[in-house]
């Protein structure tokens, strides 16, 4: 395995490609945005809000009881 890595690797003085570094931007963006969903997600209230949203959104499927 990590003969494969460092055969993946590329030069350490290599500069990146245009794309490449559009990808690292976008890639940096979505890293940032995920850490700060985890963050909330932490958080004692956000537990609450999942199961409010959990318990209102209900199961989908489930035809309209008949009274």
């Amino acid at each position: 395995m990590k003969k494969y890595q460092k055969q993946q690797e590329p030069a350490s003085d290599a500069e990146l490609t245009v794309n490449e570094r559009a990808r690292l931007k976008e890639l940096e963006r979505r890293n940032r945005e995920l850490e700060m969903e985890v963050t909330f997600l932490k958080r004692p209230h956000a537990v609450s809000l999942r199961q409010a949203h959990a318990v209102a959104s209900g199961p989908s499927c489930d035809p309209p009881a008949v009274v």
